[in-house]
């Protein structure tokens, strides 16, 4: 049989896409049986004759309440997920990148994914983020889903695909044509007119067709004569569910009870399960397997039972009466139970039974053990059989709850609490803010219910709304029980929103409290909670000038991390370190830091993955690597969008800011200076704020918001926050005639007990401007450019030159024409840099980022080792790598090598070639 006739389009874009050197994405959607699988059977087939890693997972319907079900599937057991990473599904995203690229051993893998409608919502936001990423490595991927049901992350997993240039092919009936053509090819013979009519009642669907006929066949009703092969007179066509029941029914009464009970456990099972379920013995669970193999209902090269179609799954389940498949339900439920089976796996005999009141703590725990979404299904169910249940008695009881704490159809709230936490995990961030702040309302936040408060806290400071939130909100739990969360925990949690709300004293309390509360403590958050406080209070100290204090601070953090849970590495010491280190000026530690996080994580709240890629752009920015910066920028604010997470971080706003402002654009930045935010690195966008002022004349203003910086963290007691535009506010004060000798004593108090070449160059820069000393600000200059502030640098020298009405330093020149801003000679006052015009393709619309990969690329390096050697995340080397693609337009990794390589042998011979191109 051909199993492709009337698909020679989407066999040839099967075969386009495998056989090509470049990376893409290929996603059939049809109805179940229009022959998805069998297309991603032969892309499988074919990239292993081309030497491909062919990494295959097809989804089950049962399966999609294991957290990472799929993902755990594609990738072997060697890498499984913790579970804990349904809270941060990108936090595995390295890890995913990583195992298929040692599962291919060097040759380019061909990712094979099929059901996806039926995928955990965990494994389908990792594969949304590899599959955006894949296609510089030279990936290339075969998907398949339904067109419904489609989760909201199946249909994010597919905008990605198609943002990454993607193809999406829906796949329709065959037409009369085609289904005629497919009749003869598996019938071997022309089929008289009658049965083509009969044969159009499988609606041009493939595997209607051909398993109509292999019923025929099999029930001896095909007549073959002269006139072609048709059906037997009076030979009446059954429905195909119908169909495959008659077939089991056939086998005998033992086999068919056998089949419809392992359709119930899902599209595979084991024979134990189906023995132990069913009560029957195994030898006549194994005589049904091999003559359900013989039948065409199970698949024979499986060892276990597993069906051949989920048609075939459906249409037993569907068929077998309900009071029988509840009675199977409920012992698969038994028999998990008895075998202390992992939680998640007793959620779809939940769901499908009613829900005793008995229940509800099993319910809870599997509910928090499953997939978010499942999770919430599970809960939802189980509140709303309750509230059925209980009607105006349970109003009663409610109403009686309220006044104790309790509150709800379900007692003491366990199952309202878990829905929030759930809502909260599975990103749906404001239904979780309003879940927890209407139980709060209605009942009070003490006992149980006070991690009510820590879900608002986390969900409000999640969406960017730490500001107006937390001010108003008390320190403290409310003293009438412990219950979920401890009360230094929740402080821990509140000075980090806080924080964020820009008031550094309350934080600093709050972090204080907390460490004070929890010395001692057995609890099992301990370790959380001293992770956030020390980081926080370390922090802070850095900020006030105690760094010795500060770094203790850090290694405090470090240390609760390796002896708590995978909870406790949430909160990133090294992100927290690397912050310092680059505020002091300690460049390469900064990167060091962050780099040591992305090798550590195993788990990771959703803020903290774009926080890394942020603050990896803070530092590409200092060193002048405004390109790389960018993309930094960019896969920070594009995982922050993939998360659902609003909150913006103010490293990545400001430095995309500044960038676009120093080449220019200042109606760009300030419409990104409008996603800013109080709190965390504000330093960043102010200082944002300040260049975009000056940049269109507003010299008052600019000046004033400058100064606002160093007067507000001043008096906060964070000094050193305000040292990185004290250079700035200084000239900008000079300028405007404003208020020196004030602004001196700010700049002088900004030290450190330790070494900060930063701060120190930064504060000699803004003296230089208040005592009239070119030559300070020469030698801030030099320090900077030593301390490799390559930007800074490269802006004291423009200051020095202003000054002097001299030439420019040579240095800084160099350093403009490497950033694309104007370097203005003599006394001119700056002008208004800009990006000059460049071509947008070919070798000379390189930039010197994108060049410096491409050459070590050629090189030999992958994009890992690409990614150390120039301090950047692999994500922007894929992005320039992207990025190289379209401006070269060329396809494929391969062929880019060779056509770097033939060009840095040409240019041996011709030195005038463009540096990009050598």
């Amino acid at each position: 049989m051909n199993a492709f006739v009337g698909r020679a389009r989407e066999v040839e874009r099967v075969r386009s896409l495998v056989d090509s050197e470049a990376g893409g994405i290929l996603a059939f959607v049809g109805e179940p049986g229009i022959g998805k699988s069998a297309l991603l059977d032969m892309a499988a087939s074919r990239g292993t004759v081309n030497g491909m890693a062919v990494v295959r997972a097809d989804a089950d319907e049962l399966g999609s309440a294991q957290p990472f079900g799929m993902l755990s599937m594609l990738l072997g057991a060697t890498a499984a997920v913790p579970l804990e990473a349904d809270l941060a599904p990108l936090a595995v995203v390295d890890r995913a990148i990583d195992a298929v690229e040692q599962r291919a051993a060097g040759a380019t893998p061909l990712l094979v994914l099929d059901n996806l409608q039926w995928a955990d919502p965990g494994s389908l936001r990792v594969l949304t983020s590899v599959l955006r990423r894949m296609v510089p490595l030279g990936w290339r991927a075969v998907l398949a889903a339904r067109p419904a049901p489609v989760s909201e992350a199946a249909a994010r997993l597919f905008l990605a695909a198609a943002e990454a240039g993607g193809s999406e092919v829906a796949l329709g009936p065959l037409t009369a044509a085609e289904t005629l053509a497919l009749v003869r090819d598996r019938l071997g013979d022309v089929p008289t007119v009658a049965l083509q009519r009969d044969v159009q009642q499988a609606g041009g669907n493939p595997f209607y067709v051909t398993t109509l006929l292999r019923e025929w066949e099999h029930e001896g009703r095909l007549v073959r004569g002269t006139t072609g092969v048709g059906l037997e007179p009076g030979a009446t066509p059954t429905t195909l569910s119908r169909m495959i029941m008659r077939r089991a029914r056939e086998l005998g009464p033992d086999a068919t009870d056998v089949l419809c009970c392992a359709a119930v456990l899902g599209r595979q099972s084991t024979a134990d399960d189906v023995a132990a379920v069913l009560g029957a013995p195994m030898s006549t669970v194994q005589a049904a397997r091999v003559a359900a193999i013989e039948a065409g209902l199970l698949d024979g090269d499986d060892p276990h039972l597993r069906f051949r179609h989920d048609l075939v799954v459906a249409a037993l389940r569907d068929g077998t009466a309900q009071p029988v498949r509840l009675s199977h339900h409920h012992a698969a439920l038994a028999r998990l139970r008895r075998q202390g089976a992992r939680r998640d796996r007793l959620a779809p005999h939940l769901l499908a039974l009613p829900i005793a009141a008995d229940e509800l703590g099993e319910v809870v725990e599997v509910a928090m053990a499953c997939a978010p979404e499942t999770g919430l299904l599970l809960v939802d169910k189980a509140l709303a059989e309750l509230a059925d249940h209980t009607g105006a008695a349970g109003a009663a009881a409610g109403a009686a709850g309220a006044a104790d704490g309790a509150g709800g159809p379900d007692g003491d709230g366990a199952l309202t609490i878990a829905r929030a936490v759930l809502l909260l995990w599975s990103g749906r961030l404001r239904e979780a803010v309003d879940a927890a702040a209407e139980e709060i309302a209605r009942h009070g936040a003490g006992g149980r219910r006070n991690v009510l408060r820590s879900v608002e806290s986390h969900g409000r400071f999640l969406l960017g709304e730490a500001r107006a939130w937390a001010p108003d909100k008390p320190d403290d739990l409310e003293p009438d029980g412990i219950g979920l969360i401890t009360p230094e925990r929740y402080k821990a949690e509140m000075a980090l929103a806080v924080l964020f709300a820009g008031d550094a004293a309350r934080a600093r309390q709050l972090a204080e409290d907390a460490l004070t509360l929890n010395v001692g403590s057995v609890a099992a958050d301990e370790a959380v909670t001293e992770a956030i406080a020390a980081g926080i209070g370390g922090m802070l100290a850095v900020g006030a000038g105690q760094a010795s204090r500060g770094h203790a601070g850090f290694g405090r953090m470090a240390a609760a991390v390796r002896r708590g849970t995978a909870e406790a590495s949430f909160t990133g010491p090294e992100l927290f370190h690397a912050s310092a280190l680059l505020l002091l000026g300690d460049l390469l530690g900064a990167s060091a830091a962050v780099e040591r996080d992305e090798a550590a994580t195993d788990y990771a709240t959703t803020v903290r993955l774009p926080v890394r890629h942020a603050i990896r752009a803070a530092v590409l920015f200092e060193r002048g690597d405004w390109d790389s910066a960018l993309a930094e920028v960019d896969a920070s604010m594009a995982m922050s969008a993939e998360l659902g997470v609003t909150i913006l971080s103010n490293y990545s706003t400001g430095v995309k800011a500044l960038v676009e402002a120093q080449r220019g654009d200042f109606d760009a930045a300030a419409a990104t200076l409008s996603a800013a935010s109080a709190g965390v690195g504000m330093e960043w966008s102010t200082w944002a704020h300040a260049v975009v002022a000056e940049g269109r004349g507003d010299l008052a203003g600019a000046a004033m918001v400058a100064r606002l910086v160093v007067d507000g963290f001043t008096a906060v007691g964070l000094p050193l926050m305000a040292a990185q535009i004290a250079p700035r506010a200084a000239r900008l004060t000079v300028a405007t005639g404003g208020d020196v000798e004030g602004l001196r004593r700010l700049i002088t108090s900004m030290t450190a007990d330790t070494p900060a070449p930063a701060v120190d160059a930064r504060r000699a820069w803004a003296l230089g401007w208040l005592d009239d000393d070119t030559d300070a600000i020469i030698a801030a200059a030099d320090a900077l450019f030593a301390a490799r502030y390559v930007g800074d640098a490269a802006m004291a020298w423009r200051d020095a030159a202003q000054r002097s009405g001299g030439p420019a330093d040579a240095r800084a020149v160099a350093v403009s024409a490497q950033l694309g801003i104007e370097f203005p000679s003599g006394s001119a006052r700056p002008g208004r840099p800009h990006r000059g015009p460049g071509a947008a393709f070919g070798w000379e619309a390189l930039s010197s980022a994108e060049a410096r990969v491409l050459a070590l690329l050629a090189d030999g390096l992958d994009n890992a080792g690409i990614a150390a050697r120039l301090f950047v995340s692999r994500r922007t080397v894929e992005s320039h790598l992207s990025h190289v693609y379209t401006k070269l337009g060329v396809s494929g990794r391969s062929r880019l090598v060779a056509e770097v390589v033939r060009r840095q042998h040409e240019a041996q011979n011709q030195p005038s070639l463009p540096a990009q191109a050598r």
